[in-house]
């Protein structure tokens, strides 16, 4: 009789999991920004919902300007394929997008520049005033 009742109450929890399903956590992580799009609509970070468990899924890390995606990090998503989709486990999924700031590359050609002359009397402590003091 114990092993029969054992078995229902498991069948039952298993039947309450698929029911429920888990909830999907993603954080952001890195240098950078960006948000989510969860099924085609735009979500913020953090991001935490629940889902039933057979949900198909497609996730992506939309980056904002001046930020790149890098990839997915924490349990259940991993990697750099951007978006992703999978089928929601009856298991909770948490994760990280890691977003990267990007720096523009500033390149100068100092010859083209033409800042006039430092006048004599300008001390080398002082402050210096650039352009033309003429």
């Amino acid at each position: 009789m114990r092993t029969r009742n054992m078995v229902c109450l498991t069948v039952a929890i298993m039947s309450l999991s698929r029911l429920f399903g888990a909830t999907l956590s993603i954080t952001k992580g890195g240098t950078g920004d960006g948000h989510l799009k969860v099924n085609g609509v735009n979500k913020t970070l953090p991001f935490s919902q629940s889902y039933a468990a057979g949900t198909g899924m497609t996730v992506e890390a939309v980056p904002e300007t001046g930020s790149r995606f890098d990839d997915w990090s924490g349990s259940g998503l991993t990697g750099t394929m951007n978006p992703v989709s999978f089928v929601m486990p009856a298991v909770d999924i948490s994760a990280s997008a890691n977003f990267t700031l990007q720096v523009p590359d500033i390149h100068c050609d100092a010859s083209a520049l033409n800042f006039g002359s430092i006048p004599a009397h300008a001390s080398a402590m002082g402050n210096f005033l650039i352009g033309n003091n003429g």
